[in-house]
């Protein structure tokens, strides 16, 4: 009953110099015990003209109440909107399916693997497939190629993709024909007239070099980007990885599938088939 006197008073008179005599008066009237604050009535322009003595009659520091209570509506309205945001921003994990080997430790200067192409171009659904060897450094970036299989192709396609600290781009280069097997390899070397770079090879055939850390973990895998798209199969062989030194070793980590595909080893680690559903 205070708050609907003082602030209305107030407002009317037009200024900002306060009505002390008339508050004084009107908060110094007895509050009928049942009677609240009416919540049609907007004191958030209007608190910081009311005088302390009166907000913090019998106690009650109402002005600290209704700061904190914007307060609060403030950080939930902040976190709602975090929220939508992330779930617009954050990917999937699920967008994308893999088969094949991942080597974690950022200690490898190269992959190369043999992949092998199915007699019968695979079902997809309304997104494609790739099947690659790849670098990934610790911070996030990448050389990769392989070959790529999307709606509209009348064939698979070699590429090579990066995705560098100066951007991101894919080349395609020519065929990959049903059945054939060609070698693809991603490796780090240092040049004294281009620096340190990942280089890519299609079928022995240096595609250029990107310019990123010596080190990186690597893999040689199969990817869905649709559910439901039928995945290869791609047969991989002759798997190999090399470390900070220039031997090349076999692949001694077991491939793994996200469900609903499937791995199949051929022997030993270094050979294997990715496939499925």
């Amino acid at each position: 009953w205070c708050l609907k006197g003082c602030p209305a008073t107030y407002i009317m008179a037009g200024s900002r110099k306060p009505r002390t005599t008339y508050l004084h008066v009107l908060c110094s009237m007895p509050a009928p015990p049942t009677r609240s604050i009416p919540q049609h009535i907007n004191i958030s322009h209007h608190l910081g003209f009311i005088p302390r003595w009166c907000l913090e009659r019998n106690g009650h520091n109402m002005k600290k109440q209704f700061i904190f209570n914007r307060l609060i509506r403030k950080i939930a309205a902040t976190i709602l909107v975090i929220a939508a945001c992330t779930a617009f921003t954050i990917p999937n994990s699920s967008a994308n399916w893999y088969a094949g080997m991942y080597k974690p430790d950022f200690t490898y200067t190269g992959i190369s693997a043999y992949i092998m192409t199915p007699s019968s171009f695979p079902t997809l659904s309304s997104g494609g497939e790739s099947t690659w060897v790849s670098n990934y450094t610790s911070d996030g970036y990448w050389v990769q190629t392989g070959i790529r299989y999307y709606p509209g192709y009348a064939q698979f396609k070699a590429y090579v993709e990066h995705n560098l600290p100066s951007g991101y781009g894919i080349d395609e280069y020519g065929i990959h024909g049903l059945n054939v097997t060609i070698p693809y390899r991603v490796q780090f070397e240092p040049s004294t007239t281009t620096g340190y770079k990942w280089y890519a090879y299609i079928n022995g055939t240096n595609m250029g070099g990107y310019a990123l850390t010596q080190y990186a973990n690597v893999q040689a895998a199969s990817e869905i980007h649709v559910s439901g798209t039928q995945m290869g199969p791609f047969e991989y062989s002759s798997v190999s990885t090399r470390d900070s030194g220039t031997s090349w070793v076999s692949n001694n980590t077991p491939p793994f599938a996200d469900s609903p595909y499937h791995v199949t080893i051929q022997g030993n680690y270094a050979s294997y088939t990715t496939y499925g559903p």
